[in-house]
């Protein structure tokens, strides 16, 4: 729905495992306020209504799904659930000492990244109705997307996009959607590193570096729409405490890497409404997290939804969530009524 008649509306997602459905339970409710007056046949999409949206780890599989793959919520929802079961099954037994005794010395995969990849493709075509193998790229981004990601070689942060920028960005042709959703995912000791293109490129979680991808988002955005990041309006969901560091290689590399890189969502949040202070006062940034009962859930522990959604909605009905939800929905809603009544005058 991105059009130069209205201002930006940007989506950041955090990563999370479990933790991504109080993502899309706050994201469920922000879009029942936006449609709460509309016709069945006119509700919005959140496609439709985000410019741009951004995510790590899980929250990038879900930016892939609502944004490049045009999914409902309750599609996503569903298409997430089906994914934790088939995906966070060990690969091996655990009465099986010396696999169990390797993978902690080489930080091995826990989990079977053939079978996440496969789960991956079923939900493009399933759920997107594309080809297993369509590529990121969309020539028609009405909402761009892209997914954070690292690349293992020198633990920078990168961003795998369903748009060109004027940044050099090789696997912007060639990146599959499976591999971006794949790669985003790679968290150590979960699942193996994943390589992409000719150059084979490995990348891990993007969590490492951006498990709250805020600043990337709006630095994307400001890099497409240099003339409206301004007054863009920024909504990011998080999944409550950020999730422990994760790693490539062996477990001597683990600790060395720990000393150099954390994985810290709150102060990213922090960080950017500090410098971005005004936006903050004029209602132009919106943060909604968990902030309580999801920090003890792991990122697999999947038999946990029912914990997820009642801290989920213990937090969403404080009064003060509820009020700074009715800002956000209103402000959105403004925006969109602006861009119809300056349609009708055309």
């Amino acid at each position: 729905m991105a059009t130069s008649q209205r201002r930006l509306h940007l989506l950041s997602l955090d990563g999370g495992g479990i933790r991504g459905l109080s993502s899309i339970s706050i994201l469920k409710h922000i879009m029942k306020g936006i449609n709460a007056d509309r016709q069945v046949g006119d509700k919005l999409q959140p496609w439709e209504v985000f410019d741009m949206i951004g995510g790590t780890s899980t929250g990038g599989l879900i930016a892939v799904m609502i944004g490049r793959l045009r999914m409902t919520l309750d599609q996503c929802e569903e298409a997430y659930l089906d994914l934790g079961k088939r995906i966070f099954q060990r690969k091996y037994n655990p009465v099986d000492i010396p696999h169990r005794i390797k993978n902690f010395w080489d930080a091995g995969e826990k989990f079977s990244g053939e079978e996440l990849e496969a789960a991956i493709k079923e939900i493009i075509t399933k759920g997107g109705h594309l080809p297993e193998d369509a590529t990121l790229k969309d020539d028609d981004p009405a909402c761009k997307v892209f997914v954070c990601t690292v690349q293992a070689s020198d633990s920078k942060a990168h961003a795998l996009r369903s748009y060109e920028t004027k940044i050099y960005d090789a696997q912007y042709p060639v990146c599959k959607i499976w591999e971006a959703c794949r790669a985003t995912s790679a968290a150590t000791t979960f699942f193996d590193p994943i390589e992409i293109g000719s150059k084979k490129v490995k990348y891990i979680d993007g969590g490492i570096k951006s498990n709250n991808p805020i600043s990337m988002v709006h630095f994307e955005a400001s890099i497409i729409w240099p003339n409206r990041i301004n007054d863009a309006l920024v909504i990011s969901i998080g999944t409550g405490s950020a999730p422990g560091p994760k790693f490539e290689g062996n477990i001597i590399s683990i600790i060395k890497a720990l000393r150099e890189i954390v994985t810290a969502s709150d102060d990213a949040a922090n960080a950017f409404e500090d410098s971005h202070e005004s936006m903050a006062r004029s209602d132009l940034y919106f943060r909604f997290t968990v902030h309580q009962k999801l920090a003890d859930i792991g990122l697999e522990e999947w038999d946990a939804t029912g914990d997820v959604e009642a801290a989920t909605a213990s937090y969403m009905t404080l009064a003060e969530t509820r009020r700074k939800c009715d800002r956000c929905i209103q402000k959105i809603i403004v925006f969109l009524e602006s861009l119809l009544g300056k349609e009708n005058m055309d």
